[in-house]
């Protein structure tokens, strides 16, 4: 027995009901590589995803000019996804009316996506901030992403949701249910879904690509009994001011070398222009020098709060987390600083 996700809005060209079950998609006028004239080879794929595990829903995709790619070549799956990008995707999905739709975002402005932001607004696919902005330069989150869908799709969200250890309640919680029980995601490891990271290019190709059946959906994997976050503590911890977690070794060096890293904590910590505040608490759920939310500073093996943490283990753990999500985990301060 299920509960039917809150409705959304009829879909002017193309219903949920119709995607859901196989029809052919109006694609809008933003076209992608499928704007080839018949008389072409066809579209064979892009380079940096031929081959890959994000092939078959980008190729899918953008041969229905729902996605196009970073260039003519390359689709860059790895860099994160924007919330202005996401509204487009989704409006070129539902062939939503992005010329008569009307927004009062002070902060979208005439840009490529602002038809299509006033689009999603309009049908209720996606809201603005709670600033009354629609923060469209801000990265998607995978929470965010599921909500979206969720709407979109008007997805049964299941009686018995799936547990993840850092999702409990929340205004995403029951969107992440959604996706989960149709095999849209299955967390990001097994027992954490990874609410609050940014959501990539080729990670929302999946998540839509198995939503409209062009991927093979998946399975959630066992939920470990403990916390996966909270690692045993360590024999022994290397590195004098570590406070524990995952052990790490005196002589490490980060990947784009310290003063990357120095530079990054000033743009996110320096309040008094003396330089990065390591030990911050600003009272908003970001913590240290380098404004960790908790539950991404366990996902990458550090324990405690991270304000509480040395230098270099914040540096450590935060090139662990750019290691493994990229840059757009400090969107504002990268961009800033020239890091993407």
């Amino acid at each position: 027995m299920t509960r039917t996700a809150t409705a959304v809005a009829a879909r002017p060209l193309a219903t949920a009901a119709a995607l859901l079950s196989g029809a052919v998609l109006a694609v809008g006028a933003a076209a992608g590589p499928a704007a080839a004239d018949e008389d072409d080879d066809g579209f064979d794929g892009f380079d940096d995803t031929r081959g890959t595990a994000y092939a078959e829903a980008v190729d899918a995709l953008a041969e229905r000019g729902i996605t196009n790619g970073c260039t003519e070549t390359d689709f860059c799956p790895r860099r994160p996804l924007t919330r202005a990008e996401t509204a487009s995707l989704m409006a070129r999905t539902f062939d939503l009316d992005t010329e008569g739709a009307t927004h009062d975002f002070p902060d979208v402005g005439d840009t490529v996506h602002a038809g299509a932001i006033a689009a999603v607004a309009e049908e209720g696919l996606m809201n603005g901030r709670g600033s009354g902005e629609f923060a469209p330069r801000e990265e998607t989150s995978r929470a965010e992403a599921s909500t979206i869908l969720t709407r979109a799709f008007q997805l049964s969200i299941p009686d018995d949701e799936p547990f993840f250890y850092d999702v409990g309640g929340g205004a995403h919680a029951e969107g992440i249910a959604a996706v989960v029980d149709m095999g849209v995601s299955n967390g990001c490891s097994p027992g954490l879904f990874c609410p609050d990271e940014s959501l990539t290019r080729g990670q929302f190709a999946l998540f839509l690509g198995r939503t409209l059946g062009y991927s093979d959906r998946v399975d959630l994997p066992e939920t470990p009994e403990e916390d996966p976050r909270e690692p045993d503590e360590p024999e022994e911890t290397e590195v004098e001011g570590a406070s524990g977690g995952e052990p790490w070794e005196g002589d490490w060096a980060p990947r784009h070398g310290w003063d990357v890293w120095e530079r990054l904590a000033t743009c996110e910590s320096d309040v008094d222009g003396t330089g990065p505040d390591w030990s911050i608490n600003t009272g908003n759920g970001f913590y240290g020098g380098l404004q960790f939310r908790l539950s991404t500073w366990q996902s990458v093996g550090g324990s405690g709060y991270p304000h509480q943490a040395s230098r270099e283990e914040q540096i450590y753990r935060g090139d662990k987390l750019q290691a493994r999500a990229g840059w757009g985990q400090w969107p504002a301060c990268t961009s800033k600083l020239g890091l993407r």
